[in-house]
């Protein structure tokens, strides 16, 4: 019997391992992207990715997300490292977003492929996923 998720809760996200090698992130509507929510849920995604590698999908708000100039001028993967992080797909919903997501990734590349999506199952079908939990 496949045990349900445990959620850690963020001052920005949900974060929580959904399934064997996955790992979801999802925003919280309504917050701004702000460098300490962000370090924070960067924070739980490293402790949680000591349990081994993983893909990761990381789902946005279906609405546009505001952000301080600060949260998206850090590298937060150099300064929290997750080296068992295979891939992360991104979900954007709105092109805004997408863009926004994708120019983040242009200037702050990361040694695993990331990918921005539209839509969760093209996010899920691309990291070869297709649990459907929600927190």
């Amino acid at each position: 019997m496949e045990r349900a998720p445990v959620w850690i809760d963020t001052p920005l996200a949900l974060v929580a391992y959904t399934a064997p090698g996955f790992m979801e992130v999802r925003f919280k509507p309504g917050m701004p992207l702000t460098l300490d929510g962000v370090d924070r849920m960067m924070e739980v995604r490293q402790e949680l990715s000591k349990q081994g590698r993983h893909r990761i999908l990381m789902v946005l708000p279906n609405e546009g997300v505001d952000f301080e100039l600060q949260a998206i001028s850090t590298d937060h993967n150099r300064n929290h490292p997750q080296p068992n992080t295979e891939a992360v797909a991104w979900v954007a919903w709105t092109l805004r977003n997408q863009q926004f997501v994708r120019l983040y990734e242009a200037y702050w590349p990361t040694e695993f492929p990331v990918q921005v999506f539209l839509t969760e199952d093209e996010a899920r079908r691309w990291l070869g996923t297709s649990t459907l939990i929600d927190p």
